[in-house]
């Protein structure tokens, strides 16, 4: 141990208990940091780990991370320190005008994207004559009718026109559907000179994104994920394209764009050559990502409203036969009473069961499996790859989604309990880790093997009788299959947290609420994500209480991208 250690120990804030954050407070002691000091570099570590940028120093937000406010003696104090800097000079930590302690890395992360998207917004629009871009849209929308689609319309003008466009709206709004005919316009316009790319953060999103567009041109690239069209390099933890060596693209469309990060956003928007149109869209009410910052969110509210924004926001639903439009409005706007109003009608989109113990969980989850092994008993004696598609097909029909991951009510333990009838019904042996017919969900990027974080895929026989993994396979409509001794980390796809859950749709979902209506991960984006999964029905399984406090409870996170957007933005206008 270093001279410093022992002594220092005796002034750890008992609340610091986290090994990382004890191990950021005695570098900043071993570094020439006081205590003071120290002790704010491990909360704003804690910050970090839940998704702010920053740590406020001052004012209400201070206690967030379980600190106290500090006082103009004690700013100054830590000011005066070698470690800090206001932004001028490099330095492992930054002190903004706003009293905000960040990383440098974050801080430099919201400097960059805020300088890119103004940048973008400064840049003249393209010179293409009005009357041949307005000749392309009229044939892109030409089975369109003009009084529902005006702001999908306005939308594929401005991408085609301008630099950027941020596509926001709930499900069903048609993003996808405006993003099909902002192809078809571009082609129009362009003809196939025109480089398309398209990219998703998960592979799942990307691969929706595969099914949904129209790829016969050959001047649009397979969606892929934004890791691989950046060329990550798991080995440096490097992107191969950014600020010096850009891509090569006419339109770039990144969707799901709530998911990203603000290091991985920063690199993206540095990739990007000046000429290239750039489409971000996604919804900016969902969950935000599960590293830090809130990106899409930030961007939205800082932009939309100004003027000549980038932001277009699409309203009409296209989807409303499913009859859940209703519900994804009442969980956007936080109206418990709205969302649940006919959830006893036995034809109702929307139903609420409780699910208040042990007992009434284990009851719900033995009725879900029941109605996975008759919807999956069709499938699971097939060999091949055709049969693996149907039992693939089979298991996207429904999925549980849980706030926690570990836990009596976590995704983990459900995830068991399920699996645990499937292995029942199917007479598999004791003992036996990998069955046919289970589903798994990848956990760890496998660069590879082209699998990533998120996929789903089946585990089925081959022709040879020998246990193969399946993939559905995002660059084709064929499947592809891995030994099972091959696979990177992964876990039962029986139930899947929320976060885990993004980028995909299900015709059923369930979500399962935790007891507890004071736990800290209930949120309103939170729910809206779970539910809005669904395309025909979604149950809930809970306390009628434990929803209303998750509605009423709109997460934030702290960080300084939208103020630096507003700013930036007025000076550009001023």
């Amino acid at each position: 141990m270093s001279r410093f250690d022992f002594a220092a120990l005796n002034r750890l804030p008992a609340d610091l208990s986290d090994p990382f954050e004890q191990a950021v407070w005695r570098w900043t002691l071993a570094h020439g940091g006081d205590a003071l000091l120290a002790e704010r570099v491990a909360r704003t570590a804690r910050a970090e780990a839940a998704g702010d940028s920053c740590l406020a120093l001052t004012g209400a937000q201070a206690s967030r991370h379980g600190g106290t406010a500090l006082d103009s003696q004690q700013l100054q104090q830590l000011r005066r320190s070698s470690l800090i800097s206001d932004g001028g000079h490099i330095a492992p930590l930054v002190i903004d005008a706003r009293q905000r302690l960040y990383f440098w890395r974050n801080w430099r992360h919201e400097q960059r994207i805020s300088e890119q998207i103004v940048q973008a917004l400064s840049t003249a629009a393209d010179q293409a004559a009005s009357e041949s871009l307005e000749a392309a849209l009229q044939q892109a929308f030409a089975d369109s009718d003009p009084a529902l689609d005006s702001l999908q319309r306005k939308a594929v003008r401005q991408a085609l026109s301008r630099r950027l466009l941020i596509l926001t709206g709930g499900p069903g709004t048609g993003k996808t559907r405006t993003v099909g005919r902002l192809i078809e316009a571009a082609r129009r316009l362009h003809g196939e000179t025109l480089q398309i790319h398209v990219a998703a953060p998960t592979g799942k999103a990307a691969q929706r994104l595969n099914m949904l567009f129209d790829r016969d041109a050959n001047n649009v690239t397979a969606a892929q994920t934004v890791h691989r069209l950046l060329g990550f390099d798991p080995d440096t933890q490097r992107f191969r394209h950014g600020r010096e060596l850009p891509l090569k693209t006419d339109l770039l469309i990144v969707d799901e764009v709530s998911m990203l990060d603000l290091g991985t956003l920063r690199t993206l928007l540095e990739a990007v050559p000046p000429s290239t149109h750039l489409v971000l869209m996604g919804d900016a009410e969902q969950l935000q990502s599960v590293t830090t910052g809130s990106v899409l969110d930030d961007i939205v509210q800082a932009l939309e409203g100004i003027p000549d924004s980038p932001v277009v926001r699409l309203q009409h639903g296209f989807r409303s036969e499913h009859g859940l439009l209703p519900v994804f409005i009442a969980a956007q706007q936080g109206d418990a009473k709205a969302l649940t109003r006919g959830a006893d009608d036995l034809f109702a989109p929307i139903s609420l069961r409780s699910c208040a113990d042990l007992t009434q969980r284990d009851q719900r989850l033995h009725d879900w499996a029941l109605q996975l092994i008759d919807q999956l008993s069709g499938a699971v004696t097939g060999q091949g790859e055709q049969d693996a598609a149907r039992l693939l097909q089979a298991w996207q029909q429904q999925q549980l989604l849980c706030v926690l991951n570990e836990g009596p009510f976590g995704a983990s333990e459900a995830a068991l309990r399920i699996e645990a009838r499937l292995r029942e019904a199917w007479r598999v042996l004791p003992g036996t880790a990998s069955f046919a017919g289970q589903a798994i969900m990848v956990r760890r990027n496998d660069y590879a093997r082209g699998l990533f974080n998120g996929d789903l895929g089946v585990l089925l026989p081959d022709t040879s009788s020998r246990l193969r993994a399946w993939f559905a396979d995002p660059m084709s409509s064929r499947l592809r299959s891995f030994a099972t001794g091959d696979l990177p980390e992964h876990a039962s796809a029986c139930a899947l947290t929320v976060h885990k859950s993004q980028g995909s749709e299900f015709p059923r979902v369930a979500l399962l609420l935790p007891p507890d209506a004071e736990s800290r991960v209930l949120s309103r984006q939170l729910v809206y994500t779970a539910l809005t999964r669904a395309r025909q029905r979604v149950e809930i399984w809970g306390d009628e209480a434990v929803l209303g406090a998750a509605l009423a409870r709109r997460s934030s996170r702290l960080g300084g991208l939208r103020d630096l957007l507003v700013q930036r933005c007025a000076a550009l206008r001023g």
